[in-house]
């Protein structure tokens, strides 16, 4: 089955793992824009898998380091209530960061 041609702007919209095809109000997708979908979303789910395997891995299982790194990440894309609440329950596990930057979030 021959695959869409989408734009790299669509490409760029879908690297959160939602498909975005152009429909109006109520319109379905039809079967090739479903078999796009599903591959996409299967796609950014096994790229998350990896990249949780390749962190614990690089950081040797260590879950205050790991933790650092979500925060990094939570920070970066202005998630700052959600970090705000990280921070409280990591004081509340007493998992400390070994890290200024981290202890300054």
């Amino acid at each position: 089955m021959p695959r869409l041609n989408i734009t790299e702007e669509e490409q760029l919209k879908n690297l959160n793992g939602v498909p975005t095809p152009k429909k109006t109000k109520g319109e379905k997708m039809n079967r090739q824009e479903q078999i796009l979908a599903e591959e996409s979303k299967a796609f950014h789910e096994q790229k998350k898998k990896q990249m949780g395997e390749l962190l614990s891995i690089m950081f040797e299982w260590n879950g205050a380091d790991i933790l650092d790194i979500c925060q990094i990440a939570l920070e970066d894309s202005n998630y700052h209530t959600l970090n705000n609440c990280m921070t409280s329950l990591r004081r509340q596990q007493k998992i400390e960061s070994d890290w200024n930057y981290c202890k300054h979030i």
